[in-house]
C-alpha cells in the first residue's frame, strides 16, 4: 500500500526551504502534488533577497532562461508586438506548465532591465547566425586555422549593448505582464534609476491593474530627484509599507511624501549616506524629518556605509536590531565622540568596519543595554584600541545573559573568555578573532573584582586518559583552550577560532578531547600572515580526517570565510 503525504504537511516542508533553492528544484521532481507546492515558493523571488548586502545574483537558473520563460507566458498580442520590433519569438507559441508570473511577489527592475539586456543580446545573436552564409569546406578551413588570430564576429555582437528600443519594448511588455497577472507584490526594488523612465507611465496607463501595488510593504529605492514620477505614483497607490531601504541622501520632497503617508515603518536601511550632515538631514524638510518622525514605530536600524547616522541612535527608543556595516577604507564616523543611548530593547548587534574603530564604543553601548541582546558580530582587523578588549568582554558577560550567537575581537595575550562561558549559559555559536594586546596587563579577577578560583595559573597540566600530560606553552595562546575545556556550555554546537596561535600538543589534546562533549562544530582561519606552521596543520589534517576537526583554511579578512 502507497503512502500518501498530506498536502499541509508537503506545503510546511517546502515553506521551510523557501532560502535553499537547491532542495525546492529537487522537490520540483518529486511528483506533481510537490511540484504544485514548489514552484510558487521557488518563483515567488527570482531576483535576489531583500536587505541582503551584497545583493546575491539570480541562482536557481540562467538569466536568459529566467527572462525566456516569462517571455512564453506573454500573451499573443504582446509576442507579436515583439516580432514587429525584431525580435524572434517564434520559439515561444507553446504555453508554459504554470503561469509563473502568477507566483511573483518581488519585483526587481535593475535585475529585470540587465536580464531583458543579456537576453536581446542573445536573440540578436542566434540571428545573426541563422542568416550566417556558409562558406565551401576550403574556406572554412581556413577561418579555422586562424581562428586564434582573428576575432570572432560573434564576439564583437556579444559585447555591445543591444539596441535601446528593443530592450524598452520588452521591459515594457514584461511589467504590463507582471502588473497584471501578479494578484499582490510585496517588494519594489528599484536601484537603478535610469533605466526604469517606462515605469512611472505604465503606472499611468495600468487603471486598476496597478492595484497589485497596494499591498507593496518593502521598497528598495534611490534618493534621486529622477525618481520623483515614481515616487509620487507609489503615494498614490500604498499606506502600509513597513520596510525601506533608502541609497543616498538627497533628502527629495516626493520621496518624503511617500513616507509621510506610511501608517508604520518598522526597518529602515541607510546606504551611502554622506552628501549632507545627520543634523540637516534629520531636522530638515525632507526624508530625514519625516522618518525621525517615525522612530518609536522603527525597530530594525541598518547603515550601510552610514557610520554619521549613528550620532542619531539615541532617537530609536524601540530598537531591537542594529546593523553597522561599512567598507570604506577611510574612518567616516566618530564614534570616540560619542555617548552610548540606552537600548532597552535591542536583541541583534552586527558591526563589521573596513576602517580604524574603537572596542570602547562598542562595550559601552552593550554596556547600556539591559540584557536582551541574543545576537552580537563585531567583525573588522583595523582596531584602535586592542585594550579595550577586556571591558567588551565584561559588557557581555555582565549584559547578555541570554545570548546565543557571539562573533567578537579577543585579546590572544590575556583572554578572558571564562567570564563569557560562565555567565552566558545558553550559548550556541562562538566566533573569536585574535587581536594583539601589548598592555594586557589585567590580573586574575572576578567580574566582581574578587578572586576567581576558575582563573589558574598557565603552568597547568592537561592530563590525558593514558596518564601523559600536556603543558600549557607561554608563548601561545593556550590559556584560550584551557578556558574552554574548563568551562564549555552544554548548549554549545559551534566553535570558530580565527588567527590564533596554539602550540601543536594542546591544540591536538583540545580537538580530541572536545570530540566527546556536546560541541559539534569546530572551525579554525588564519590569514597569510599568520599561517601557522607545518606540524599545526598535519595535526588539523588528522584530526579533520577522524571528524574532530570540520574546517581548517586562510581567509581574506574577518568576515570572507
Amino acid at each position: 500500500m502507497s503512502f500518501q503525504t498530506n498536502a499541509d504537511c508537503i506545503h510546511e516542508v517546502v515553506k521551510f526551504l523557501r532560502h535553499d533553492t537547491k532542495s525546492l528544484h529537487s522537490c520540483l521532481l518529486v511528483n506533481r502534488l510537490w511540484c504544485e507546492m514548489s514552484a510558487p515558493i521557488l518563483w515567488k523571488d527570482p531576483w535576489a533577497k531583500f536587505f541582503n548586502v551584497p545583493l546575491s545574483k539570480p541562482s536557481f537558473t540562467q538569466p536568459s532562461a529566467l527572462i525566456s520563460t516569462y517571455i512564453a507566458s506573454l500573451p499573443q498580442e504582446s509576442l507579436n508586438t515583439l516580432e514587429m520590433n525584431g525580435l524572434n519569438v517564434s520559439q515561444f507559441t507553446s504555453t508554459t506548465v504554470f503561469n509563473y508570473p502568477k507566483y511573483l511577489r518581488c519585483l526587481d527592475l535593475e535585475f529585470l532591465y540587465w536580464l531583458v539586456v543579456r537576453w536581446v543580446r542573445e536573440n540578436i545573436n542566434k540571428e545573426h547566425k541563422n542568416k550566417a552564409v556558409f562558406q565551401p569546406l576550403k574556406k572554412v578551413v581556413r577561418r579555422f586555422k586562424k581562428f586564434g588570430k582573428r576575432s570572432s564576429p560573434s564576439s564583437d555582437t556579444w559585447t555591445t549593448m543591444p539596441p535601446q528600443d528593443k530592450v524598452r519594448v520588452v521591459c515594457s511588455e514584461l511589467l504590463s505582464l507582471f502588473l497584471r497577472e501578479s494578484p499582490k507584490i510585496y517588494i519594489l526594488r528599484i536601484n537603478d534609476y535610469s533605466k526604469v523612465e517606462i515605469f512611472p507611465q505604465l503606472l499611468e496607463n495600468l487603471g486598476s491593474r496597478k492595484n497589485c501595488l497596494s499591498f507593496l510593504r518593502g521598497l528598495e529605492c534611490r534618493d534621486k530627484p529622477l525618481m520623483d514620477n515614481i515616487f509620487n505614483q507609489l503615494s498614490l497607490l500604498t499606506t502600509d509599507i513597513t520596510q525601506i531601504l533608502i541609497i543616498g541622501s538627497y533628502n527629495t520632497e516626493s520621496l518624503a511624501n511617500l513616507v509621510r503617508v506610511q501608517k508604520k515603518i518598522q526597518k529602515v536601511c541607510f546606504e551611502n549616506f554622506s552628501r549632507i550632515s545627520p543634523d540637516e538631514y534629520w531636522t530638515a524638510s525632507g526624508v530625514g524629518y519625516e522618518l525621525s518622525k517615525k522612530t518609536s514605530f522603527i525597530t530594525s536600524l541598518h547603515l550601510l556605509n552610514s557610520c554619521a547616522l549613528l550620532t542619531k541612535l539615541s532617537d530609536f527608543v524601540n530598537l531591537q536590531e542594529l546593523t553597522v556595516q561599512c567598507i570604506e577604507e577611510r574612518r567616516c564616523d566618530h564614534t570616540e565622540t560619542l555617548t552610548p543611548p540606552v537600548l532597552k530593547h535591542l536583541t541583534k548587534l552586527k558591526f563589521r568596519c573596513s576602517h580604524d574603530y574603537t572596542l570602547e564604543y562598542l562595550a559601552d553601548l552593550i554596556d547600556h543595554t539591559v540584557g536582551k541582546l541574543r545576537k552580537i558580530t563585531i567583525e573588522g582587523g583595523r582596531i584602535t584600541d586592542p585594550q579595550n578588549s577586556f571591558n567588551l568582554v565584561h559588557s557581555i558577560a555582565n549584559k547578555c545573559p541570554h545570548l546565543r550567537s557571539c562573533s567578537i575581537p579577543m585579546s590572544s595575550n590575556n583572554p578572558k573568555l571564562n567570564w563569557i562561558m560562565e555567565f552566558c549559559g545558553r550559548l550556541k555559536d562562538l566566533r573569536l578573532y585574535a587581536i594583539q594586546d601589548t598592555d594586557a596587563l589585567y590580573d586574575s579577577t572576578s567580574i566582581n573584582g574578587s578572586s576567581n578560583s576558575r582563573n589558574h595559573s598557565n603552568n597547568r597540566l592537561f592530563g590525558r586518559n593514558d596518564g601523559s600530560n600536556v603543558s600549557i606553552n607561554r608563548a601561545y595562546s593556550d590559556t584560550l583552550l584551557y578556558q574552554l575545556l574548563d568551562n564549555v556550555p552544554t548548549k554549545l554546537r559551534r566553535l570558530d577560532l580565527i588567527d590564533w596561535s596554539f602550540s601543536p600538543p594542546v591544540w591536538e589534546f583540545f580537538l580530541k578531547t572536545q570530540s566527546k562533549t556536546h560541541l559539534q562544530h569546530i572551525c579554525y582561519y588564519w590569514n597569510d600572515k599568520t599561517k601557522p606552521s607545518d606540524e599545526f596543520l598535519k595535526i588539523c589534517r588528522q584530526c579533520r580526517k577522524h571528524g574532530e576537526l570540520a574546517t581548517f583554511k586562510s581567509i581574506d579578512s574577518y568576515w570572507k570565510w
